[in-house]
């Protein structure tokens, strides 16, 4: 494993798993120099969030939905929902 001796661990279970990708905010911990030999990639959770919305607008769209629903304590709506994950996923919620 030639990435952050730290997530030797991760990509670990990813080649082991038969992960196809690897979905962190360390981006810089799994260069892809280190990935390659393992047919595996990483992604920042935005640009894995943008991916789907890309595929299935609509699918992300009904779970942001359904998030906002489920929050009850305090209550939310996808405004609120959308307004949290802004500082994260920031993309994402331009696609949303």
């Amino acid at each position: 494993m030639q990435n952050e001796p730290d997530d030797h661990h991760v990509l670990a279970v990813a080649v082991k798993s038969g992960a196809q990708s690897i979905v962190t905010f360390n981006l810089g911990d799994f260069p892809a120099d280190a990935l390659e030999p393992y047919g595996i990639e990483a992604y920042s959770p935005d640009q894995f969030l943008c991916s789907l919305f890309g595929h299935s607008p609509e699918t992300m769209n009904r779970v942001i939905e359904e998030q906002a629903a489920a929050l009850t304590a305090p209550p939310m709506s996808v405004d609120d929902v959308l307004t949290r994950l802004q500082a994260q996923v920031p993309n994402f919620v331009r696609c949303i």
